[in-house]
């Protein structure tokens, strides 16, 4: 029987000035859709107007609604971003940074920080001040907030940056859960070898405009990735 289930997100012809141009795609439930490019291709540029953080043409529907017609708590309830940059403002303790993550729900949910936390494997730095902790643990603390607040859409710009190999491989696992649970992410990163692991399907992008997309075995050929990163695939470290 054909799937007929309607897409959770669809960009059409999106355009950012002198950044993005014409970008096109649908966001399935359950899929994990992976960003690629060089640095500047537009991938942290498309995840914020995605997120109506930046000014942008074309349509986003979220749900089937225009993305510019939902409240922005509303939008906040339903999708959640993960930064690049793992900065936190606040000298706060973790839980209460992760409790952040409930902002848009007006509440502090005790289940939904704990099970962000848990999920992490941050419930013994819990009551730790942000400033004692690492760069990598202060990155998952950020991962642990955009979890907490139970999003139907997760947008993680580089989420794999600042963290080990071990949790690396822990996000790996974090995020499928998650996409198998029937939600969906859109996630930015530049390691071929994990995107071919992690995504179900690739965006590849240059300048602003797609290269490609579809399967990463697929998309991952030597003439598509010549173009964006001026590298043959066995070239990649």
């Amino acid at each position: 029987m054909p799937n007929t289930q309607k897409p959770l997100l669809i960009a059409d012809h999106l355009h950012v000035k002198n950044r993005l141009n014409g970008i096109s795609f649908e966001l399935k439930q359950g899929e994990i859709l992976g960003l690629m490019g060089e640095n500047g291709a537009g991938k942290s540029t498309l995840l914020s107007a995605l997120n109506a953080f930046i000014p942008f043409s074309g349509n986003i529907l979220l749900s089937q609604q225009n993305l510019l017609h939902i409240p922005p708590v509303e939008r906040a309830q339903k999708m959640a971003m993960i930064f690049q940059t793992p900065f936190v403002a606040w000298n706060l303790s973790v839980w209460q940074t992760v409790a952040l993550g409930r902002l848009p729900w007006q509440d502090q949910n005790q289940e939904a920080i704990q099970n962000a936390l848990k999920i992490n494997g941050l419930e013994h730095l819990s009551l730790r001040k942000i400033a004692q902790l690492s760069g990598g643990e202060r990155a998952r603390v950020l991962i642990a907030r955009a979890f907490a607040g139970n999003p139907q859409i997760l947008l993680a710009d580089e989420p794999f940056a600042h963290l080990d190999a071990f949790y690396q491989k822990k996000l790996v696992e974090i995020f499928q859960q998650f996409a198998q649970s029937g939600k969906s992410i859109i996630v930015a990163l530049h390691n071929l070898r994990l995107a071919e692991k992690l995504c179900q399907r690739i965006l590849l992008l240059k300048n602003g405009h797609f290269i490609a997309q579809g399967q990463p075995s697929l998309v991952f050929n030597d003439s598509n990735l010549k173009k964006a990163f001026n590298l043959n695939k066995n070239e990649f470290i």
